[in-house]
């Protein structure tokens, strides 16, 4: 199939197109704090992909992703914690029933609603883009993690907001967040320290060499430009596989299954 193909889904006016053009007020929001406070970032997995293939978003693509070392999305959250006045930070600190690994930065006054129903009982539920980190996360670990996130996820499913499910979930996220995922890091860090990945309980397991990343370089994306790896072919590649290779249309999944905008 051509590209031409698929510019109709996301064609000026369309509601996946408004919802692509604030996620990119997001990530130029974002991006202005980073490079105020000098805080490395990149675009990642479809975002990335997008910047390369597309110039843009992937016309069908419904998330945007951007990339932080560990360290640095940790003065990230900082940061936006104190200087954002209108986005609002869902972390696992400021959502008690959000227990991804990584964090969300949202639009206040809007609504997104998710297809796997995984955010049912989130604080926030505003258009987002998705804030990763990468680190030492070896593919065995990825494993391991992803069978203990998915009992966290499930018991976010089964409504928490009487205190003894919430105590009870958030006893056995902390239990995760803060020994089992920080113990398998440090091992992953002493035998495949070459390598980083996103974080464990992500269910993304790609492994990327470390010397891919830096020094970091820009590319168009929306007409605007956003940092990439150095060597954004074999991030893509690693992740992909052939990734100028446009997909068949009837296999194209969706995040989301409805979007309520502020207008």
């Amino acid at each position: 199939m051509e590209e031409s193909d698929f510019l109709h889904i996301n064609a000026e006016g369309t509601s996946l197109r408004r919802h692509q053009l604030k996620m990119l007020d997001i990530l130029v929001y974002v991006d202005a704090v980073c490079r105020k406070h000098n805080i490395d970032y990149w675009l990642s997995g479809g975002t990335l992909l997008g910047a390369v293939r597309h110039k843009g978003f992937i016309p069908w693509d419904d998330d945007l992703d951007i990339v932080l070392m560990k360290k640095d999305l940790k003065r990230l959250h900082q940061i936006l914690l104190k200087e954002s006045t209108y986005y609002q930070l869902q972390a696992n600190d400021t959502d008690y029933t959000y227990v991804a690994p990584y964090e969300k930065l949202r639009i206040p006054n809007t609504r997104i609603k998710e297809n796997n129903d995984n955010d049912r009982y989130y604080s926030y539920k505003g258009i987002y883009i998705d804030l990763f980190f990468w680190e030492p996360a070896s593919r065995l670990f990825h494993l391991v993690s992803n069978k203990m996130q998915l009992l966290a996820i499930r018991m976010v499913k089964i409504n928490p907001s009487r205190l003894w499910k919430k105590g009870l979930l958030r006893a056995y996220f902390l239990c995760l967040s803060r020994f089992l995922y920080p113990c398998l890091s440090f091992f992953s860090y002493l035998f495949a320290r070459k390598n980083v990945s996103y974080p464990l309980g992500s269910f993304f397991s790609t492994q990327f060499e470390k010397e891919w990343i830096y020094p970091l370089v820009e590319l168009e994306f929306e007409g605007k430009k956003f940092f990439v790896p150095r060597d954004y072919d074999a991030v893509l590649k690693a992740q992909y596989g052939d990734y100028w290779q446009l997909p068949d249309f009837s296999k194209i999944e969706f995040h989301t299954c409805s979007v309520e905008f502020d207008e």
